[in-house]
């Protein structure tokens, strides 16, 4: 008898944590994080305003307060790169777009670079992308790669 409630709160156990993954899983999505970049951050830092929506940011390097950018996010598309700002993706070369993540200041986390990719996003792009980055001594633990598509 003892012997078989140990089996049953065993199974019950392993359970409810496969139910706890799987429901991560499926909630992936919920909570206050950046998504991948279309609407509100909840970054409150420069570019935004008291109503809330993001101010554009554009592709300068220095915000209008003259601070340097604290995240860049960038869509790699093909073989180009888009820098997004807001709801707004401007195309930039990725030499200017390695200057503008050295000069960044990084996010609470340490992030200083967001990359997003497109369905058509070539892998030799984002290697190209983070070699210079390398070669530039930005840390890899200041990138963060989306798993999810951008539009």
């Amino acid at each position: 008898m003892m012997k078989q409630m140990k089996y049953v709160i065993g199974g019950a156990l392993i359970l409810g944590i496969a139910a706890g993954v799987w429901l991560g899983d499926l909630f992936k999505g919920v909570g206050a994080g950046n998504g991948v970049g279309i609407g509100q951050s909840g970054w409150s830092g420069p570019g935004t305003n008291e109503s809330g929506p993001a101010v554009d940011l554009g592709v300068s390097a220095e915000t209008a307060a003259g601070a340097a950018p604290v995240t860049l996010r960038v869509v790699i598309k093909d073989r180009s790169y888009c820098l997004r700002s807001g709801d707004s993706e401007t195309p930039i070369d990725l030499e200017a777009l390695v200057a503008m993540v050295q000069s960044a200041t990084g996010d609470d986390d340490g992030i200083k670079l967001r990359i997003y990719k497109t369905e058509t996003a070539r892998v030799s792009a984002e290697m190209q992308l983070r070699d210079l980055l390398k070669n530039a001594d930005v840390a890899e633990s200041s990138i963060f790669t989306s798993q999810e598509i951008a539009e």
